[in-house]
């Protein structure tokens, strides 16, 4: 913004001191490699106020010239079309006038697919071809022709075509009048260049008068202007978007190449792609929500975690942060939201008494949580997106938000209701699923209409990385049966928080049921892949569990825990104890690792639980429960002895855990 408006001052100036020097400029950006392609575009949105012509680089992926096309229709700058491949100009009667032409329409038709009109400008590059071309070159609409060489301007006889010959610079200090060819090789200190040395459009030139006094008619009649709110604007908040979007395009495309992709999942993603690409949303800052709900939606769709720094993005979507606690008092009813030991606390009551049947749902939208929709459970329409949800009526039930619907994840025993008041617990770390965490909160009564949506601002908290999975789904893959006096939920994981403080690492693990109880005994294992290289590091699961890795989430650590001990275990090595710490129900069990030399949370993670005997080894599936083993296995076919995995769905780890009926070994997803 700030560069902008430099820029901007040093332009008028310029225009004060009427030092002009008349000469115009083409910039050629066609063969810069990708990585410098987000210079690129940070160059154009400082200079797009700035008369010049620019050929886009080559590497640039499709929608963002499209943008960037759409984007000089409104501004100084003009995009040129290019030929590719130029071998045309090594002698055009070597090839014959038909290849040019053919040559010729396909750079047009690209470029009209591209910016939406037709090409009325061209760069040709070193050589003059002859006049037939020309002819080709009028007939395809073509007005101005741009070339290296020696600088000169004139009109082509035959054909009427501008010709403008660029004399090559790297340097555009004390240009004289000409027109000038730059090769962009870097971006580095071009846009302050050009701020100090004006140049003109080429139509405008001081060695054009005629097209001067064009110019002179033009802007004596009234014309679009478009700036600030109202305009293109590429802030630094656009620009991150642009990196986010342009990121999640690319890992679209690897996913619909990639030979796994599902044809409705891949359809969905490539939906919310075209609808990002629209230039409406590229419009000041006001419709890139529209963008940021795509990115964080391709990436759910193609089962790819969201970048480490895309939750910085939400703070744009939040307007008036209020900060815990808030009290809030309306027609309907009056409540507090607090924060507490780890766990948020809302509190209210009703102004008129309501029954206790009568369906009250508390939602909250985490931006950066993925999937968001404007629709209730129970198939209504809201006011605003959410994407979680607690719905008390004659049950208590924590919904997420899916891809087409909401999925319903375990019951809350957490909540209290009366004919005239109501309050609800539940731990911190269900909402906050990054270090910071912005939030919108309303509550829904069946019977009356919404509150107002807050916008909250969590409690500063170390939560790095948070990974949720459905309750009830602790049936391996889908017909496991626990022995009948187990206790219920054993085994069924809920979510995983990791926070991460330097090289001091807390794990949280929160399970339906008990990790123990009497004689009943869980265990559950954490494999951390440090690199991500393929088949680098342990393939196999520790002894006793029947599985494998995928690929590229071969482990170099194995965090093994259980009610009465932790081990973190490196390769084949004996383990180290690491501290861990149950709750009173012995549902919640956090570890530490306090010298942990690697971020976890760009690790590869895979989770698996299992049931243990009284010694501490993985208790056998086997084809019939007993009152000692549980059953729905198959031993002969060495079936997983694994209840419960961390998966997208429910579907995945059905996949992943049957894969022994085809005498395949059962290979765990890694978490997403």
């Amino acid at each position: 913004m700030f560069s902008g408006l430099r820029i901007f001052l040093f332009f008028m100036l310029f225009c004060l001191c009427g030092s002009a020097q008349g000469y115009s400029l083409l910039i050629d950006a066609s063969a810069i490699t990708s990585e410098q392609v987000p210079d690129c575009i940070n160059f154009i949105a400082e200079t797009k106020d700035i008369p010049y012509r620019i050929l886009l680089p080559k590497e640039m992926e499709p929608w963002e010239k499209r943008i960037i096309c759409v984007l000089a229709e409104k501004s100084e700058f003009g995009v040129v079309a290019g030929l590719s491949p130029n071998v045309w100009m090594r002698g055009v009667a070597t090839l014959g006038v038909s290849d040019f032409r053919d040559i010729l329409a396909g750079n047009l038709m690209r470029y009209s697919h591209l910016s939406g009109t037709d090409a009325e400008e061209i760069f040709i590059g070193a050589q003059m071809p002859p006049d037939e071309c020309f002819d080709i070159l009028a007939r395809s609409g073509i007005k101005t022709v741009f070339r290296v060489g020696e600088a000169f301007v004139f009109k082509h006889g035959p054909s009427s075509i501008d010709i403008i010959s660029c004399s090559s610079r790297q340097d555009m200090a004390n240009v004289s009048d000409e027109p000038v060819y730059y090769k962009a090789l870097s971006f580095d200190g071009l846009a302050r260049q050009l701020a100090d040395n004006m140049p003109e459009k080429a139509e405008s030139a001081p060695w054009r008068a005629e097209s001067v006094r064009r110019q002179a008619d033009a802007e004596n009649a009234p014309r679009e202007v478009l700036s600030g709110a109202g305009g293109v604007v590429l802030s630094d908040i656009n620009l991150k978007m642009w990196e986010h979007f342009s990121e999640a395009r690319k890992k679209l495309e690897r996913y619909k190449n990639s030979g796994r992709a599902e044809r409705d999942k891949l359809s969905a993603a490539l939906e919310k792609a075209y609808a990002a690409e629209d230039i409406s949303n590229w419009i000041g800052e006001a419709s890139l929500e529209n963008v940021f709900y795509a990115v964080a939606g391709i990436y759910e769709d193609i089962e790819e975690s969201l970048p480490k720094d895309f939750a910085s993005g939400a703070e744009m979507l939040f307007d008036e942060l209020r900060e815990l606690p808030i009290s809030v008092s309306e027609d309907l009813l009056a409540y507090t939201i607090s924060s507490e030991d780890g766990y948020v606390r809302i509190e209210g009551n009703f102004s008129s008494s309501v029954s206790t049947s009568a369906l009250l749902e508390f939602y909250w939208w985490n931006p950066a949580a993925g999937y968001s929709t404007l629709r209730a459970p129970d198939g209504g329409e809201l006011r605003g997106p959410v994407n979680f949800c607690i719905s008390s009526g004659e049950n208590n039930v924590f919904y997420r938000s899916g891809q087409n619907e909401w999925e319903r994840m375990w019951s809350v025993s957490t909540v209290e209701r009366s004919g005239g008041s109501f309050s609800v617990s539940m731990p911190l770390t269900f909402m906050q699923l990054s270090a910071r965490t912005n939030l919108s909160f309303f509550i829904r009564l069946s019977t009356a209409s919404g509150s107002r949506a807050l916008a909250i601002s969590l409690p500063a908290g170390s939560v790095k990385k948070k990974w949720l999975d459905p309750v009830g789904d602790a049936k391996g893959p889908g017909w496991y049966a626990m022995p009948d006096d187990a206790p219920s939920g054993m085994c069924d994981i809920m979510s995983l928080s990791l926070r991460q403080t330097g090289q001091k690492v807390n794990l949280q693990f929160y399970f339906a049921g008990p990790v123990s109880e009497r004689e009943w005994h869980s265990g559950f294992d954490l494999y951390i892949d440090i690199n991500g290289i393929k088949k680098q590091g342990e393939g196999r699961a520790l002894p006793g569990l029947n599985c494998f890795m995928q690929e590229s989430a071969y482990w170099e650590f194995c965090l093994r825990v259980s009610s009465s001990s932790a081990m973190l275990i490196k390769g084949a090595s004996a383990g180290i104890a690491v501290p861990v710490k149950l709750d009173s129900s012995s549902r919640i069990a956090t570890v530490s690792l306090p010298d942990f030399p690697y971020d976890l949370a760009s690790c590869g993670l895979t989770f698996v639980s299992y049931m243990r005997d009284d010694k501490g080894n993985v208790l056998e599936v086997k084809r019939e429960k007993d009152a000692i083993y549980p059953g729905g296995g198959r031993p002969e076919l060495k079936s997983p002895n694994v209840f419960d995995i961390i998966t997208p769905g429910s579907l995945s780890q059905k996949r992943a855990l049957n894969a022994y009926l085809s005498k395949r070994g059962a290979v765990i997803p890694i978490l997403q």
